[in-house]
């Protein structure tokens, strides 16, 4: 952004003998570095996914050596540039006001960048130190690293204190390092959005013009959005956004869908599911508009199918999730109680009740009859036997 910006072309009511400056040279020059730099950003995924793995070629390391000399290379000039016009111009004059802006924002990217780098190097220390063989010898747990430039074995855990204290020094020291820039870019942010402010609450520019102005106003807003995101201040960066979004020309449907996705980001870091995914819909009906006015936009017509499927797959999980929560809602059934709970002790067990003899069924007469006959016989054999 900060390339576009520099080369921007001021209305025709600022194009005075005193704001024709000295060091346009030089900002030719910063727009140059910071169109190389951002070559560099938009590098391919498949290369930034290996390099966060910690297996990123040497030729990728070189890239970045690279990107953060021509970072420190741009902000070097316009450090002199911004500090030769807060002299001549005094620091919140409308002079100021680009160059500010354009070195927050380059030192805001490169705070983002030093971060990326130590969160590379936390997952690479942490990669090299996960088993990919373990071996058990007299209790202890022998790793073989993962790294294969170092075949050397050691104990897990038990490094040598002098290294961990170093590491731990160097981690933060880099930290401070990165606290430091952002701040810086804070302020420098905060110049070019008190400038531009008063410069158009003070009706300095001609109607005509007054919409150009509110553009650049809402190009820092949008990066003050940024860099609350960056510092986790979700709620300021939901109302720099909504700045943003206020001044924006009605007509750029292409800046106002990536404000209103942001937007959309913030809200949901801060569990509000719902207002998200309004903000989303919102995005997608801006990405829409644009299309129909440029008829061939192909590169954003895909982000328009993903952001599509996105808004579905959000809507089926708050479906889901709704209805678990009703589920949790419901009471649970309660157990029924005895009916006459007196009479029970529960520390006895019950005994089974002994089982009864099954009942004889009932002879009818003939049977009956039949029976004694055979036992009056069986006695009468008996009486003669005994005789």
């Amino acid at each position: 952004m900060a390339d576009e910006y520099l080369r921007v072309q001021e209305p025709t009511q600022i194009n005075k003998s005193n704001f024709k400056y000295r060091d346009q040279e030089e900002l030719e020059k910063v727009a140059e570095i910071t169109s190389k730099i951002k070559s560099l950003e938009l590098s391919s995924q498949d290369e930034r996914l290996k390099n966060f793995r910690g297996l990123g070629s040497e030729e990728q390391e070189e890239k970045r050596a690279e990107l953060f000399d021509l970072f420190d290379e741009a902000l070097d000039i316009l450090a002199a540039i911004l500090e030769e016009r807060s002299q001549l111009y005094g620091e919140l004059a409308y002079e100021c006001s680009d160059i500010a802006f354009a070195y927050g924002e380059l030192l805001l990217r490169r705070a983002k960048e030093h971060t990326l780098v130590l969160t590379n190097a936390k997952l690479q220390k942490t990669l090299s130190k996960r088993p990919s063989q373990t071996k058990r010898r007299g209790g202890c747990v022998f790793i073989t690293e993962l790294n294969n430039a170092s075949s050397s074995t050691h104990v897990f855990g038990d490094e040598p204190e002098g290294e961990e204290d170093e590491e731990k020094e160097d981690e933060g020291q880099s930290n401070d390092d990165v606290e430091s820039t952002m701040e810086t870019a804070f302020a420098s942010l905060e110049v070019a959005r008190v400038s531009l402010l008063t410069y158009i609450q003070e009706k300095l520019v001609c109607e005509k013009d007054k919409e150009y102005f509110e553009s650049k106003l809402s190009n820092v807003y949008f990066v003050l959005g940024e860099f609350g995101k960056e510092n986790e201040n979700f709620q300021q960066a939901v109302e720099d956004y909504e700045n943003a979004l206020r001044l924006l020309p009605e007509s750029d449907h292409r800046k106002a869908a990536t404000i209103h996705y942001e937007i959309a980001v913030a809200l949901m870091f801060q569990q509000k599911s719902e207002e998200g995914l309004k903000r989303l819909q919102q995005s997608a009906d801006e990405l829409k508009l644009h299309i129909e006015g440029t008829k061939k936009d192909l590169e954003v017509q895909l982000i328009l199918d993903d952001l599509l499927i996105r808004i579905e797959e959000m809507k089926d999980e708050m479906t889901q999730t709704e209805q678990l929560n009703i589920e949790k809602s419901k009471p649970k059934p309660t157990a029924q109680p005895p009916t006459d709970p007196g009479k029970i002790n529960v520390l006895v067990p019950r005994r089974k009740p002994k089982p009864t003899a099954a009942p004889v069924a009932s002879e009818d007469g003939a049977n009956k009859r039949k029976r004694e006959d055979e036992e009056a016989q069986t006695e009468s054999k008996k009486v003669k036997f005994s005789e």
